[in-house]
């Protein structure tokens, strides 16, 4: 099970007063809120080991109700019963009379609805008939919520230095609406709905993670899988170390973002948060570049042109460019470099064809930056710029291939690229098609 190690210098939410108990049990909470469950369980039955008085009581009261919620949201019974015995306990105990009949109608409808839920989950109608009480139940748990902090409230806790937290990570996740604009083309880069840019934690292997979650949107990577990846070569007991302390890191830049608990840790796997939305360059590139050939595959050219054209200006530079020596992002890379050379080779062919051989020309110059050994693009080029009446510019294009084969394959230009210098020497008539 992760466990969370906190950054220097970060804000607890420990009050003021109340030393001793109140502390330990707002710590409990916040380990609550970041999804480290079965840290949260063991050290809330160590505390309420130790006695406490009178007015702690209803913060006891509203940790172990969280507790059991957390429970109930992991669809595990017996803990959630448990906790919601334990919260009616310490309202019997301390008179918090007004809070008992609440909770022991709430751990009815826990027992029902989960002894449904197992009983039935391969019946389709049981199925939605189910999901119509888990959603009764879940605006239950939100007036649940809401009575009791209005009854701490009307305690005599010291409200001024302390910080109660009104929801549980399962209802903050369900709230949780924002988008996020990624940019992986070129250097990597991150921005909220009004264009703020988010400072990723100092962290370098926290960065990465969150890079890497980000270039496989939808899926969730087992905590193996990431000690594979970036400390490959590490004892596994300092390795699962770093990783909390890379992860703790990344969780508290998004924190301070005001992303909240945007990394989940769940089963053993690491995930962006269900609620969050991401945009990226990556998806917009991929997309134009996919419906422009089923225009092509379709003879709508002109069409296939156009989207295309809108698909070239996303590819800034390499995929996540800042990225050297790992490996992982290597075939991603390779990927939609090919894409982003098929869609120049294509709008180049179209703009010749078109007689537009200055747009043809700045399309070669463009592919031959990144794949300079291509001979068909230099014959284009040559071809192109012949028809700008730049012949002599042609004629250097020739030699600098020449130089470059020799060089580079020791082999000689092909026979049909040596035919086309020869008619631009001769200076014969070149059509659109040759």
């Amino acid at each position: 099970m992760e466990s969370a190690l906190s950054d220097e210098g970060e804000t607890a939410l420990t009050p003021s007063s109340n030393p001793g108990v109140t502390a330990d049990l707002m710590l409990c909470l916040q380990d609550l809120e970041r999804g480290e469950f079965l840290a949260s369980d063991t050290n809330l039955e160590n505390i309420l080991d130790v006695d406490h008085n009178a007015e702690e009581s209803p913060l006891v009261c509203w940790t172990v109700l969280q507790m059991a919620l957390a429970a109930l949201e992991r669809r595990d019974l017996d803990r959630a019963v448990a906790w919601f015995t334990r919260a009616i306990a310490v309202a019997d105990d301390f008179e918090i009379s007004h809070c008992v009949p609440m909770l022991e109608s709430l751990v009815y409808v826990a027992k029902a609805c989960f002894t449904t839920f197992e009983a039935r989950t391969c019946l389709k109608d049981t199925v939605n008939q189910l999901e119509n009480e888990i959603q009764a139940l879940d605006r239950e748990l939100h007036a649940v919520v809401g009575r009791l902090h209005q009854a701490l409230i009307q305690t005599h806790l010291d409200n001024d230095t302390m910080e109660i937290p009104v929801q549980n990570a399962y209802l903050r996740r369900k709230q949780f609406r924002e988008t996020l604009y990624i940019r992986l083309l070129g250097f990597f880069d991150v921005r909220k709905d009004g264009g703020e840019s988010i400072l990723l934690c100092a962290n370098r292997k926290g960065q990465m993670i969150f890079k890497y979650i980000l270039s496989q949107l939808g899926r969730r990577f087992h905590k193996e899988r990431l000690l594979a990846t970036f400390w490959p070569n590490e004892d596994p007991e300092d390795a699962i170390g770093k990783l909390h302390i890379a992860i703790s890191r990344l969780r508290s830049s998004l924190a301070k973002a005001g992303l909240g608990n945007a990394i989940v840790y769940e089963n053993d796997t690491y995930g962006l948060c269900p609620g969050l939305r991401i945009e990226s360059d990556v998806a917009r590139f991929d997309a134009r570049y996919r419906v422009g050939n089923l225009h092509m595959a379709s003879g709508a050219n002109d069409t296939a042109m156009q989207e295309f054209e809108q698909a070239l200006p996303l590819y800034r530079g390499a995929y996540l460019a800042e990225i050297v020596g790992e490996d992982w992002p290597i075939q991603e890379r390779m990927r939609l470099e090919e894409q982003y050379l098929i869609l120049l080779s294509h709008l180049a062919k179209w703009h010749y064809a078109k007689e537009s051989f200055q747009r043809a020309i700045d399309y070669c110059l463009r592919f031959l930056a990144l794949d300079d050994l291509r001979e068909d693009v230099y014959r284009l080029l040559m071809r192109s710029l012949y028809r700008t009446g730049r012949r002599n510019q042609a004629l250097r294009v020739y030699r600098d291939l020449t130089i470059l084969l020799d060089k580079e394959l020791s082999v000689e230009p092909m026979l049909e690229t040596q035919d086309l210098i020869n008619a631009i020497r001769n200076e014969s008539s070149l059509s659109t098609t040759q």
